[in-house]
């Protein structure tokens, strides 16, 4: 009763199943015999709830009506407000217009007053304006320039005002004599400034004082003219000025060679030092000294251009390198008197010692020869100077197109260099710190003192192209490593193998000490060549830093590692091949008792404590753990190789042997940690155990009955071929005869020998014929086995369907 008013309140609610509802309500057959008490209760429960719906009819019918009544009486309200806001806005316009009507007067006479103040005003700036042209005119006649100065900037202010009247005859008349004052000022100022003296005057003399003051009174009128007038006074004073300079340091001329350019420097310090005092007339703002000095570097590159290109591939690599060191040394003091704050990059290289000087004029002598070239004269725009004033590169820019001699120089000397230190290179570490070869630090020592002092002159096309040699030094010293690794027959990427012997490599102790020493330096080679390309990256100015590639040098000094360490492991894994020998040769089949670890064994053991103790000592953990991981994986493989090529084992040869290969599986697990490594890599650990348990696999199949050879080799070698089964069939030592009946009674393929001829007593004694027949077998074991598998699992699909069409008629039957 509880559990059918419980499953009845169900039927309220929204997520209601009819199928659950029965299920739960006649959970057995036996409680079905209650069905006429459920549909009883059911039909009252839908009585009940016929008697609500009625109910809640009748209450919204009645809410109904009072709804429309509510609406009716909302609809007359919303009428009558709309009138008054009819009513309401009709109001507010009759008020406007009477406020528009009333403020109509006011307006006119506002307007009325701002026109006549204006009209005052521009009355009163126009007799301000008649009485200052007139006071203008007398003070440019007289030359009175500091008051014309500050009475000039208010005359252009009135004169800009009245630019909207220019119609008006009387200021048409004003502008023009406005315009004549001034035109006759730029004349009298001109005038006064070409008759500055040439020499400088002490300064206690009064005429030069009084022409200074003049100077300096003309300079604010000047303010107030026109901008080009200060361009032309500053331009004639560069052409006055370096007018001479130009002519004295002409391409022809004696000291315009190169060896002499200290003189053209040493001449503009001097007129600095002369002109000081009479450039002091002119405003900080005008950067007099600063645009006579860029003049002075625009003229002097010029002839440095001329100059260069005509002794094109003639001109003394040292002359040229000094000439240039000086001119960076000129530009840098120029920043630092005019640009304290600016500091240069190039100040903190040292510049070209005097050593390398000498070493290029020995290789580079040439006599010098007098140059000729057209005499031209430079004249300078102030305008362009002033409006970037940049000191550094100025004049040492011109010679970045002729600096590749110097970098042939440099490569030159960088080649001997190299050749140098690979002729006294003993091959041996440098210390105990340090296991690399000495030349590789002193060939890095001798690139960083290039780099240092080329990064002093230039950080352009120069710098880049010394980068260009470093990567042929790089190149030639990475195949140079290379040449010295030992070469087996089969090359320096050989690998062993069990049918072949030309990989095998013998060498001694001091040869594999030279290895080693091959790899440590070719991993510090790595190392720095990456830092060069980072360090030259930031040196270099754009576009040429984006261009710095480094890969090339790097892959070469990768591709020296990995031969190196396989130079390592050929002349190791040829060692070890003796064991493997060993291994062939033994009497398996002779043995009585199974004892300790073999004689080769114990060889082996030794040997890999020897190897693994010299090298590791050598080598970097990284590079030693790469070593293990390559000698394992071209070792391991030839030991299952080398099992199947030994002679019958017997029973008690088979398990002497898989004591053998326990104790080596246990001794190359432990290489890695008798070179030094604290653990043994887990990826390591895993692939010894798994291609040593190929080998163990095949002992195991040798001493297991025979009638279950076959089950067990397909089990724990499902990977190997025919040929490895026969040759197990040979170790397990069962007659050739016997091989056939044992396939066939093992395969179950009966129908094997119907569809084939059985082998002739020849095909029996011939070991291909036999091995063939047994692949044979054993592939038909497998399809047999395929087959029924198929079967099987067509076998469970059928069963499977049934089960659930049965499961679904009993469901429905019982609902």
């Amino acid at each position: 009763e509880k559990t059918m008013a419980k499953s009845c309140a169900r039927l309220d609610a929204e997520t209601f199943d009819a199928a659950a509802f029965v299920n739960e309500v006649f959970p057995t057959e036996s409680s079905l015999g209650d069905v006429e008490d459920v549909v009883e209760k059911v039909r009252r429960r839908i009585q009940e709830v016929d008697g609500e719906i009625r109910a809640s009819v009748r209450l919204q019918s009645s809410a109904g009506l009072r709804a429309r009544e509510d609406l009716g009486n909302g609809q007359q309200a919303i009428q009558e407000l709309g009138e008054k806001v009819k009513e309401i806005k009709h109001k507010s316009e009759q008020s406007e217009r009477m406020v528009q009507e009333i403020c109509r007067d006011i307006k006119k006479l506002d307007n009325a007053k701002k026109h006549l103040t204006h009209t005052i005003t521009t009355l009163r700036r126009l007799a301000m304006l008649v009485s200052a042209v007139e006071q203008l005119q007398g003070m440019a006649d007289r030359r009175e320039y500091k008051d014309a100065a500050s009475l000039l900037e208010a005359v252009n202010q009135l004169v800009a005002f009245f630019e909207p009247f220019s119609s008006v005859p009387r200021l048409e008349e004003l502008k023009n004599t406005h315009k004549n004052i001034k035109t006759q000022l730029r004349s009298y100022i001109h005038h006064d400034f070409s008759t500055l003296a040439v020499q400088a005057s002490p300064d206690n003399d009064a005429q030069f004082q009084r022409e200074k003051s003049v100077l300096c009174d003309a300079c604010l009128v000047v303010e107030g003219l026109e901008p080009q007038v200060k361009e032309e006074i500053v331009s004639s004073i560069c052409n006055r000025e370096l007018g001479s300079y130009a002519q004295i340091f002409a391409g022809s001329a004696e000291v315009s060679r190169l060896d002499k350019i200290d003189r053209r420097y040493a001449w503009l310090k001097r007129q600095l030092k002369l002109r000081e005092s009479m450039w002091n007339v002119f405003p900080a703002n005008w950067k007099v000294p600063q645009i006579v000095c860029a003049t002075f570097c625009k003229i002097t590159r010029a002839q440095l251009a001329e100059t260069l290109d005509a002794r094109k591939g003639e001109a003394d690599v040292a002359t040229l390198l000094t000439a240039l060191q000086r001119t960076i040394e000129f530009e840098n003091e120029m920043m630092e008197r005019f640009a304290p704050a600016a500091t240069s990059r190039r100040s903190e290289v040292d510049f070209v010692d005097a050593s390398l000087s000498d070493m290029m004029r020995r290789k580079y002598s040439l006599d010098d020869q007098s140059q000729t070239s057209k005499e031209s004269e430079y004249v300078e725009d102030a305008a362009e100077a002033v409006s970037n004033i940049r000191f550094r590169g100025a004049i040492s820019g011109v010679f970045e197109a002729h600096l590749q001699c110097y970098v042939d120089l440099e490569e030159s000397s960088l080649m001997d260099v190299l050749d140098g230190l690979l002729k006294e290179e003993t091959w041996k570490s440098a210390d105990e710190e340090n296991k690399v070869l000495v030349s590789s630090m002193e060939l890095f020592l001798h690139m960083k003192r290039s780099l240092k002092r080329c990064s002093a002159l230039t950080r352009n096309q120069t710098l880049f192209s010394l980068f260009g040699s470093f990567q042929k030094i790089l190149l030639s010293y990475a195949k140079r490593l290379e040449e010295k690794l030992p070469r087996p027959s089969a090359g320096l990427n050989a690998v062993p193998s069990s049918d072949r012997y030309d990989w095998q490599l013998r060498i001694s102790d001091e040869e594999i000490e030279t290895v080693c020493n091959i790899v440590n330096t070719g991993e510090y080679c790595l190392e720095t060549t990456t830092s060069l390309g980072e360090n030259l990256t930031k040196i270099l100015e754009e576009p040429f830093s984006t261009s710095v590639d480094i890969t090339p040098q790097e892959d070469a000094f990768k591709d020296v590692i990995t031969r190196s360490l396989n130079v390592l492991m050929l002349a190791i894994a040829t060692k070890m091949d003796s064991a493997l020998v060993a291994m062939t040769k033994k009497n398996w089949a002779g043995l009585d008792s199974v004892g300790d670890q073999s004689e080769y064994v114990g060889a082996l053991q030794e040997m890999l404590i020897k190897s693994g103790q010299t090298i590791g000592g050598f080598l970097s953990p990284v590079n030693f753990q790469y070593f293990c991981e390559k000698l394992v994986a071209s070792f391991v493989p030839r030991i299952y190789a080398t099992v199947l090529q030994c002679k019958r084992l017997g029973e008690i040869g088979a398990q002497q042997l898989q004591v053998d290969l326990h104790a080596m599986q246990a001794y190359l697990l432990e290489l890695p940690t008798t070179g030094g490594l604290d653990k043994v890599d887990a990826s390591f650990s895993k692939y010894v155990t798994q291609e040593m348990g190929k080998s163990e696999a095949i002992l195991k199949i040798v001493l297991s009955p025979p009638h279950s050879l076959a089950e067990t080799f397909s089990t724990l070698l499902p990977g190997a071929n025919v040929m490895d089964f026969g040759r197990i069939l040979e170790l397990k030592g069962i007659k050739r005869q016997e091989q056939q009946e044992l396939v066939d009674l093992l395969s179950g393929e009966k129908t094997l020998h119907e569809t084939e001829e059985p082998p002739s007593e020849a095909d029996r004694q011939n070991p291909t014929k036999t091995s063939e027949v047994v692949g044979k077998a054993v592939a038909a074991m497998h399809r047999s086995r395929g087959s029924f598998r198929t079967q099987a699992e067509d076998f469970s699909l059928k069963i499977g369907d049934r089960l659930r069409r049965a499961a679904s008629e009993s469901k429905r039957f019982f609902h």
